[in-house]
């Protein structure tokens, strides 16, 4: 019995290879694409661009003109990054007061930040009497549903 299903089958595979597949079960060609397209196809992006304005100022003690530049530049650029940093990552504020019979007596805040920023650009650098001003700009990339 096992013998004639198998003669069956095999009869039967050998028909189907000689006449061919009927149309209606080929299977259509599908364009092959990679999952980047696929992914384009389904999300549109939405880019949000960040824009902060650093400050700083050159130290007093500095040794000569070109020091007072640098360091005015580098503090600009530093207080770019902070400002960037809250804006992305927000800020965490600390605060204590002390009081006496009613009356603050000392009172103290501190804030942190805390972020990885990665791809950021300068955009501008403007120097003016010991004075520095760094334009830091930061492009975020969202993807949003295509419906």
């Amino acid at each position: 019995m096992g013998k004639k299903i198998l003669m069956i089958g095999i009869v039967c595979l050998s028909l189907y290879a000689r006449l061919g597949v009927p149309e209606e079960t080929k299977t259509k060609e599908v364009q092959k694409r990679s999952p980047a397209q696929i992914q384009k196809t389904k999300h549109k992006k939405t880019v949000v661009v960040l824009e902060v304005i650093g400050e700083g100022a050159a130290p007093p003690n500095s040794i000569s003109p070109a020091q007072a530049l640098i360091l005015a530049k580098r503090a600009a650029l530093a207080d770019a990054y902070r400002k960037m940093s809250e804006r992305v990552a927000g800020v965490m504020i600390e605060g204590e007061d002390k009081v006496e019979n009613m009356i603050v007596m000392q009172s103290t805040v501190h804030t942190k930040v805390q972020a990885i920023l990665k791809n950021a650009t300068i955009v501008d650098t403007k120097c003016e009497n010991d004075i520095c001003e760094v334009k830091l700009e930061l492009r975020l990339y969202r993807k949003t549903d295509d419906r």
